[in-house]
């Protein structure tokens, strides 16, 4: 994430996924969805009230800019990025800067919210809906469209591929699966000792 700039230095803009997130609609629409003048966009993440303030860890490293006390605390698993923006203000420099000087309970999420501050946009949960967040009624629902999830973000355990995990919730994972060479792939005590027992 933090090296996304430098990673694609053509791209003015970016969208960042997580490996553990599942698209239910085109993700293209997010690219227009970062306003002017923002260095980041993503959903308000589920600690605290989503306000960066209200992270007592972070508060002292937060830029002396306007609005920075007031930004919104995101969860990085998606996120868009005006990457030139980024090239320009040295944004990148930044991130490596506060990583290699400061420990970050969440890393490069942290980073991210933090040298962001003041320039951080919060987008509908519909884009980064996790899974730690809904009601057992929500997560039941979620398949059957009665929460309009475009990208479901698996931030509980047990995750899809793990054994036992939320069949419901995982629906989705699985059906992509199946259109994939993988087909029909899922989770099983076998599967998953196997290589464990080999790398042992």
């Amino acid at each position: 994430r933090l090296f996304t700039a430098d990673y694609v230095p053509d791209a003015d803009r970016a969208v960042y996924l997580d490996s553990d997130t599942i698209a239910l609609t085109d993700v293209a629409a997010l690219v227009d969805l970062l306003e002017p003048g923002m260095l980041v966009a993503g959903v308000a993440d589920g600690q605290g009230d989503g306000c960066v303030r209200n992270l007592e860890r972070l508060v002292p490293l937060l830029p002396d800019v306007p609005g920075a006390s007031d930004s919104p605390y995101i969860n990085a698993g998606v996120l868009v990025m005006d990457l030139a923006a980024w090239r320009r203000e040295g944004i990148t420099q930044r991130f490596q800067e506060l990583v290699a000087t400061t420990p970050l309970r969440f890393a490069d999420q942290d980073a991210i919210n933090v040298v962001c501050a003041g320039r951080v946009q919060t987008l509908p949960t519909r884009w980064n809906t996790q899974t730690h967040l809904l009601t057992s009624n929500a997560r039941s629902e979620l398949s059957d469209g009665a929460i309009e999830a475009g990208i479901v973000h698996f931030t509980r355990r047990p995750k899809p591929w793990h054994l036992h995990g939320d069949v419901e919730l995982a629906e989705p994972w699985f059906d992509a699966i199946d259109h994939t060479a993988w087909r029909g792939w899922r989770p099983t005590q076998r599967r998953l000792l196997v290589p464990k027992l080999r790398r042992g």
